[in-house]
């Protein structure tokens, strides 16, 4: 590691002098705001795996069916995002359970198979495109 003023020399640059205005822009504000938005979309994203294991929670308390969180019943929708991944996600908590209903029928599926979709909106408005859960 160099010290910056080496650095500089060594590729053949100028050291940059800065006033006390101009260093002053270049701190005022953006760092902090960088820092604020950076905390929101991390409290998002924890709010929103928070949200699949209370939805696994709720598919065990209530011996709920894990059919229509199968990959198969998921990927024949033509709906694009993360649909997928949380509903692999809220999968993957409950795949162990004793307290889900693994038989196939899908008399849950009108109330169960909406979350995966749900919560893919806002799982691709945090992120902006399609991400690995």
């Amino acid at each position: 590691m160099l010290p910056s003023t080496e650095a500089l020399k060594l590729a053949g640059l100028d050291e940059l002098k800065l006033s006390y205005k101009e260093a002053l822009s270049l701190i005022n504000g953006t760092s902090y705001s960088t820092a604020v938005a950076s905390l929101g979309i991390w409290d998002s994203y924890r709010l929103l795996r928070a949200a699949v294991a209370v939805m696994a929670l709720m598919i065990e308390a209530s011996r709920a069916s894990t059919a229509p969180l199968s990959t198969e019943a998921n990927s024949t929708k033509l709906h694009r995002g993360g649909e997928l991944e949380v509903a692999r996600a809220i999968s993957e908590l409950v795949i162990d359970s004793k307290n889900v209903n693994t038989s196939g029928r899908t008399q849950d599926h009108t109330r169960l198979g909406v979350y995966p979709r749900y919560w893919a909106r806002y799982l691709t408005r945090l992120v902006g495109h399609y991400v690995t859960y």
